[in-house]
């Protein structure tokens, strides 16, 4: 790289991070053209920051001497991570151009903020490699997203418009011969809609009285029977992730379930001690605690 490039990419660096860079002398590597020198500042980076340091960080650090010996004596930035047999960050040349690395790379980025991304959260995120290959390789990020079967973003506000979630629904419930639940939704890809529901309307079950949806009720003493409950309990807690309170479960579609289990099996408490001392249901830490207390109590009132 002749010495002007080198100044101008160091400048655009410089702009980049927010400094100034001073173009280097040809002197400038000085003890750095030794690798072990490259080596210990590196290292003593990594002790700092608790991860091996990236070119921006280590040009933060005013080590702009060592970046310009690696550039110029030991093979640039890429070849340092192999040599210390660091994880590359940069992915090599063309990388992007194969739609599978793409697609692996979008799929990790969708777990991670839980839809598909804008292109305005890629460039967030720090994706302009990916982008820019999507745009000149792929065809853009639109059709990328429509070859991974996604739908198209939505306009902000989309939700916020009762005829739009009528007509979803609509279309749902003919889909799945029930109205959906929160977590069908999520599984779906509908979860704005969900947190939509939820936020404009306080719960699925007054969403789903709101538009009319019919509460396909149970037949008379269909909760007296414990297996229904059981069956009931057990899809809440998979939604829920813990054992569902009552406010919950009325959240979540089971409006009649809470009273049944008062009139019925005791009331949720006493389901839930029943679970715990069978072995089907774990404790939670703060019930475990509680109960300790609560032993501790009435040892000290001699009980």
């Amino acid at each position: 790289m002749s010495k002007i490039r080198r100044i101008k990419l160091e400048n655009i660096v410089g702009r980049y991070i927010g400094e100034e860079v001073n173009a280097p002398s040809e002197n400038s590597s000085g003890p750095y053209k030794d690798f072990e020198n490259v080596k210990q500042e590196l290292i003593r980076l990594e002790e700092e920051l608790g991860h091996f340091p990236s070119y921006k960080e280590v040009y933060k650090q005013g080590l702009s001497k060592v970046l310009s010996a690696i550039t110029r004596h030991h093979g640039g930035y890429r070849s340092i991570r192999e040599k210390l047999c660091r994880e590359q960050v940069c992915v090599p040349k063309g990388y992007w151009d194969d739609a599978a690395h793409i697609e692996d790379k979008l799929k990790t980025i969708i777990l991670e903020i839980w839809h598909f991304p804008t292109e305005r959260e890629l460039r967030h995120l720090g994706h302009f490699g990916l982008l820019d290959s999507l745009n000149k390789k792929h065809q853009g990020l639109a059709n990328m997203r429509a070859c991974m079967g996604y739908r198209g973003q939505r306009p902000r506000g989309y939700w916020k418009n009762p005829e739009h979630i009528k007509k979803t629904l609509t279309r749902l419930c003919e889909e799945l011969g029930h109205f959906p639940t929160q977590q069908e939704l999520n599984n779906k890809g509908y979860s704005r809609l969900a947190y939509a529901i939820t936020k404009h309307y306080g719960s699925f079950a007054l969403a789903r009285e709101k538009f009319g949806f019919p509460l396909f009720s149970k037949p008379r003493g269909y909760w007296k029977s414990w297996s229904n409950v059981r069956e009931a309990l057990d899809n809440a807690i998979k939604q829920l992730g813990h054992f569902p309170k009552q406010r919950e479960l009325v959240r979540i579609g089971y409006v009649s379930l809470p009273n049944a289990i008062v009139s019925y099996h005791g009331g949720l408490d006493t389901v839930k001690k029943n679970l715990e001392q069978q072995g089907i249901l774990v404790p939670s830490e703060q019930n475990k605690l509680e109960k300790i207390l609560d032993t501790y109590v009435g040892e000290q009132n001699g009980e």
